[in-house]
């Protein structure tokens, strides 16, 4: 069962010998306010997001079945959520012998200079069947502001799609919520609330280095822990002629 963020609070402040048992009359210490406590794990948590999204497993994905479209001769697609952070894949929302976009391929590129999507931009708006369509995610992004996705060539009609993005934590993320981070991450963030809560009361004002030391060792764990995370054997380096086990060629 997924800890809620305050029972991670409490813990902290037991290290911080700062909870009602260690407190004569049994009163919670309010050196440290809960408030104070729940922004430093909040920090944490968006610093154990950033190290978990670059392992590129999936772990903050969401499938928007509903809200991202493409109208005519637009090249911006509309509907995009505010939390979208990366986009891991565009496709028509129908696929299939039905569908009316047969053999649509999105792909990405780094930015719209990219030498296919300039070339793309050039032409006309085209079919939403056996084409390719380039796509570039601009601007600063979530958490500042909605990113826009832009794409070349243009369709020549409406299209609904189907998108796979990996967004940010939740903004409305309290202290009565449930730890956002997979993985086992409670005793990590317990250690990284708690090292920057000692802050407040040491003489340089930098994060407590024991604490640090734990929540390092943590993190690296539960990376290491967090992938892969869809195979049943363990992971080989394989040679770049040979071929897998299913008898697939790599190395071109």
């Amino acid at each position: 069962m997924a800890t809620v963020i305050q029972e991670i609070i409490d813990g902290a402040r037991i290290d911080l010998l700062a909870d009602g048992n260690v407190l004569a009359g049994n009163v919670k210490d309010e050196y440290w306010t809960d408030d104070e406590l729940f922004g430093h794990f909040r920090d944490g948590a968006k610093e154990m997001w950033r190290a978990i999204l670059d392992l590129y497993k999936g772990h903050f994905l969401t499938i928007d079945k509903t809200s991202m479209s493409i109208a005519a001769d637009n090249d911006l697609v509309v509907g995009v959520p505010e939390g979208l952070f990366r986009v891991d894949l565009i496709r028509p929302r129908v696929i299939g012998f039905q569908s009316g976009s047969r053999g649509l391929v999105f792909k990405p590129v780094d930015n719209i200079t990219h030498p296919r999507f300039v070339q793309a931009q050039a032409y006309g708006s085209v079919s939403a069947r056996n084409n390719v369509i380039w796509y570039a995610v601009i601007n600063a992004g979530s958490p500042t502001t909605t990113p826009d996705i832009i794409i070349a060539p243009t369709l020549s009609s409406d299209l609904d799609l189907y998108v796979g993005y990996e967004g940010i934590l939740p903004p409305t993320l309290s202290i009565d919520s449930v730890n956002p981070i997979p993985g086992e991450a409670d005793r990590a963030l317990r250690a990284y609330t708690a090292a920057y809560a000692r802050c407040k009361d040491r003489e340089d004002r930098s994060p407590d280095p024991e604490f640090l030391s734990i929540y390092a060792t943590e993190k690296k764990g539960i990376l290491t822990a967090l992938t892969p995370r869809s195979i049943q054997e363990a992971e080989t380096v394989v040679g770049m002629w040979e071929a897998t086990d299913a008898g697939d060629g790599i190395g071109y």
